[in-house]
């Protein structure tokens, strides 16, 4: 089995849009984060954030 880790930040991912904080500023370019996904055999996508309710 072949795991691909595609996002491992916040829900919104990092940086946030208009977040004044320390980490979201750090986290630009190549450190920004995606919200967490996986990929699984290329082919099963796993969305883990929370959907809109």
């Amino acid at each position: 089995m072949d795991v691909t880790l595609l996002g491992t930040g916040a829900p919104a991912g990092l940086p946030r849009p208009d977040c004044p904080c320390a980490a979201c500023a750090a986290a630009q370019g190549e450190d920004a984060r995606a919200a967490t996904a996986l990929l699984v055999d290329g082919a099963l996508l796993l969305d883990l954030t929370p959907g809109a309710a």
